[in-house]
């Protein structure tokens, strides 16, 4: 409810008025004159149709009552945006919007921000309770000045707070697999009953899931203190079902028989076909979740209001297959990761009301801390082969191993892995009133932290292909019969090749710091003009031991003069610790009008342009991974994949595991790691960026009021990316850097 009185005018009030996420709520109060005594209500509610800038986006609000679907991973508040025009999901339940990368969007929750600086993607948010969330918004088209570092949307979570009367509940959502159905390859599957494989498995995987959770808000003090604590909890027990292609019984008899000791033990890791060469299985794929929120409100006076909140999630799942490629699985069991996320969010803001301004200051913290491990370990000298040295020793497990014609099995090649991910926010923003004009300035600093540690083939990969017994390898001692080429060289010990790295470590630092200003401008009764202003600048990403590097043809290192030439390293002359230059030049322009056709709010004609820009994520870091003499991935050719480094016919070298970096100056024998394969960026790049226009009205024919049929409208973006990290300058789409 809104009061507004004066001098020579009678007292006005409004109905109660919702302000929504993000939103701007327009009351228009005539005043009549009279005496201040007297009193006026004014009935008009205010209406949907948005008459004052050109942003996109619906509120979601009273999400207790909405039946979000409990699925793999629970309920997700998130799920609701992609209700809005322009929204599309990929297979792993990432949006992207008008367009844009799935990367492109920023989240935030109670303002602070919550995006995951790893990857861009939502790092809490999507993990609240319903019951704890109070709105969602996604704003997307021509946004406003005071949101940046996206070109897509802005995804915004506000979360409940306690009253002056004590308000809670508990629910559940169960579900089981009593009413599944088996499915299609399961039933078709040779072998076993109408219900079992020939195992003794389920056909029908199992579907267990419990999200339950409990919420409370109320008074600590009446008019003054509130509090409001939510927990949730989900519990997912799922067989997934998987088909895998694995030898024979004759195939494993002759390997039984006549395969040396090593192809012997790895066979006895790779389970037995169920019919000719096929294996079916239906492990559980686990995941457990509990997430606790708390939030305390303090009104300090009438015009300072005080609010905090930490929210933290524990989150552990078991994915029971390995990983052969990007989001690919395999299907042999056994070989999975064990992984645990813990999410920790912190928010203070501090809110102080003037006549006419508003001014919101917040400082804010958040972690994502992520480790995977071997689902399964082995002791790989118990295999026999004694060669293989995992350089971390708490991630030794099966190496990975790809034969032809049959699925991949072993570990998977990202093990063991962490991931610490911290970041540091403050800001402020003024907002006050001037005549016909709404004005905003706003300031923001983020700091990145982000530790990392990356299995890299810690076990190491053999891959066989035949070539060893069609090209008649002296390390192919004999053909035995009944075995295809490429099991009668596992049979033998024989490899195409064998590929290990060291175990990866960075610490990449990179900072944001942004200056916006935007203006309302109420030109006439009907018509508003939104003008902004943004600056944006993120440091290039550095690491804490600058462990890049550079290509630039013709120069020889002086940090490493072992270097092949043309390999730079930070400290050689005109190489920064990033290797890339400052992006100092993003100012991001925002203009957009709106007109209210009919005068009454029934009716707009709305457009705008914006430059926006994408602040780099961490993935950038990569090429650190292929960064020699700091990080190596070795291959060697033709080998007995027992004791690899010594027994290639093509390129031994010493055994280098455990690996020990090398450091500025130090002497290596980089033709010992031949062939090199680099990652760098290229000296020139720079933020990504796009432009987007819009245009919406009525088609021709006003429609009756209230009819939103006839509202038309046109969207365009157009992006630019940042240059290739790798060579060529253009990716590898042919798009241009700014």
């Amino acid at each position: 409810m809104i009061e507004v009185e004066t001098v020579g005018f009678r007292h006005a009030r409004t109905l109660p008025a919702l302000l929504k996420t993000a939103d701007v709520l327009r009351l228009d109060v005539p005043l009549e004159v009279g005496d201040v005594t007297d009193s006026v209500t004014v009935t008009a509610a205010a209406d949907d149709v948005n008459t004052d800038d050109v942003q996109l986006g619906k509120t979601f609000r009273d999400l207790s009552n909405v039946p979000l679907l409990s699925g793999s991973s629970g309920r997700n508040v998130l799920l609701l945006v992609g209700l809005q025009p322009g929204v599309a999901y990929d297979n792993a339940g990432h949006f992207s919007v008008n367009g844009q990368r799935i990367g492109s969007n920023s989240f935030t929750l109670d303002g602070a921000d919550s995006t995951n600086i790893a990857d861009s993607q939502a790092d809490s948010v999507d993990l609240l309770s319903p019951n704890a969330v109070a709105e969602v918004r996604l704003v997307t088209g021509v946004i406003k000045a005071e949101y940046g570092r996206n070109s897509g949307g802005v995804a915004m979570v506000t979360t409940k707070s306690g009253g002056n009367t004590f308000h809670g509940g508990a629910s559940e959502i169960f579900r089981n697999r009593a009413l599944n159905a088996v499915p299609f390859f399961n039933q078709g599957a040779p072998g076993g009953t109408e219900e079992r494989f020939s195992d003794g498995t389920l056909r029908k995987p199992q579907w267990n899931g419990n999200d339950f959770d409990m919420y409370l808000g109320g008074p600590v003090k009446p008019n003054r203190t509130f509090f409001f604590v939510s927990y949730l909890g989900f519990r997912r027990r799922q067989g997934d079902s998987r088909t895998a292609t694995v030898p024979t019984d004759d195939q494993r008899a002759a390997i039984e028989t006549y395969g040396v000791p090593e192809a012997k033990a790895l066979l006895a890791v790779m389970p037995r076909a169920q019919s000719n060469d096929v294996y079916v299985s239906v492990p559980s794929n686990a995941l457990n979740h509990d997430g606790a929120f708390g939030k305390i409100d303090l009104q300090l006076s009438a015009r300072d209001h005080l609010s905090a909140f930490y929210f933290a999630d524990d989150h552990h799942a078991v994915v029971p297959f390995t990983t052969a490629g990007v989001n690919q699985r395999t299907g042999i069991p056994g070989f999975g990761i064990d992984n645990g996320v813990r999410r920790q969010n912190i928010s203070l803001r501090e809110s102080h009301t003037l006549s006419s301004s508003f001014n919101e200051f917040q400082l804010a913290y958040h972690r994502n801390a992520n480790h995977s491990d071997p689902l399964t370990k082995i002791s790989l000298s118990g295999l026999g082969l004694t060669g293989i040295r995992p350089d971390d020793p708490a991630g030794e497990t099966v190496p990975s191993v790809t034969i032809s014609n049959l699925t991949v099995f072993g570990s998977a090649t990202t093990v063991p892995a962490a991931l610490e991910r911290n970041s540091w926010q403050l800001r402020d923003n003024l907002s006050w009133i001037r005549r016909r004009h709404a004005l905003k300035i706003g300031v923001e600093y983020l700091a990145h932290v982000v530790h990392t540690t990356f299995g890299n083939n810690n076990s190491g990969r053999i891959v066989i292909d035949g070539s060893g017994t069609s090209l008649g390898s002296p390390l192919v001692t004999r053909v035995i019969p009944g075995l295809p080429q490429a099991l009668n060289d596992f049979a033998n010990g024989y490899a195409l090749q064998f590929i290990q790295g060291n175990s990866l470590r960075a610490a990449g630092h990179t900072r944001s710091f942004e200056v916006f200003g935007q203006d309302d401008w109420k030109i006439g009764r009907d018509f508003m003009v939104n003008l902004g202003l943004r600056w944006e600048y993120n440091s290039p990403i550095t690491d804490q031991r600058d462990r890049f590097l550079t290509l630039q043809p013709g120069r020889q290192s002086v940090v490493f003069p072992d270097a092949p030439v043309g390999l730079l390293y930070p400290g050689d002359e005109g190489v920064s610790r990033s290797t890339y230059h400052r992006d100092w030049n993003n100012f991001s322009t925002r203009l957009g009008m709106a007109r209210d056709v009919l005068g009454n709010g029934k009716l707009a004609i709305r457009g705008g342009y914006g430059l926006l820009y994408d602040s780099p994520d961490y993935q950038l870091g990569a090429p650190f991974i292929t960064a020699p003499p700091f990080n190596i991935t070795a291959t060697i050719t033709s080998t007995r994949y027992a004791d690899p480094w010594a027994s290639s016919l093509i390129n031994p070298i010493p055994q280098p595991f455990p690996f020990h970096p090398a450091g500025p100056g130090d002497r290596l024998n980089f033709k010992a790691l031949a062939p090199l394969t680099l990652g760098y960026y290229d000296p020139a790049l720079a933020t990504p960026y796009t432009q987007e226009w819009s245009f919406s009205g009525p088609a021709p024919g006003l429609p009756k009021l209230g009819d939103r049929s006839g509202v038309r409208g046109l969207q365009r973006s157009e992006t630019a990316k940042p240059a290739s990290s790798q060579p060529g300058g253009p990716d590898s789409d042919g798009d241009y850097h700014k």
